[in-house]
């Protein structure tokens, strides 16, 4: 007797893998001018200044993360070349279906030492998660001058 699964056959895709969101393209095609923005955006921390903020949005699959990744671990490498620059620490949260407050929550939590007691999930307002936010972003930052 055959087994259940013994006819299917992948035809539909060449590499499925592409689909997933944690893949990484080898090459960026098409974002030159994203990545020109980036670029421009995120310099300042090779001189040990802080960098501009970042906002990104758009639709599913057109390449933020994937262009995000390749400038951050660029930053990072170039970072790691340059004695004037900061060290980079890089926190990523998905914040898909994330309200504010669990994702302020989330990116203070990945900030704080081991040893610190951890944001609460519940009782603070946003407004509270997010004083704690920049006081840990900057100590964070300052601390790896």
């Amino acid at each position: 007797m055959a087994g259940l699964f013994e006819d299917v056959e992948d035809a539909i895709y060449r590499d499925k893998r592409v689909l997933k969101e944690e893949y990484q393209p080898d090459e960026i095609l098409e974002r030159e001018d994203d990545i020109e923005e980036y670029k421009h955006a995120l310099s300042d921390t090779l001189f040990g200044r802080s960098p501009d903020n970042v906002f990104l949005f758009g639709k599913a699959g057109v390449g933020k993360t994937a262009v995000t990744n390749y400038v951050l671990s660029e930053l990072q490498a170039e970072a790691g070349r340059r004695e004037t620059a900061d060290t980079i620490d890089i926190s990523k949260v998905n914040c898909n279906n994330e309200r504010v407050y669990s994702t302020v929550r989330r990116l203070v939590n990945n900030l704080l030492p081991e040893h610190a007691e951890r944001f609460p999930k519940k009782g603070p307002s946003t407004a509270d998660a997010f004083e704690e936010l920049y006081p840990v972003s900057r100590r964070e930052s300052c601390a790896s001058q």
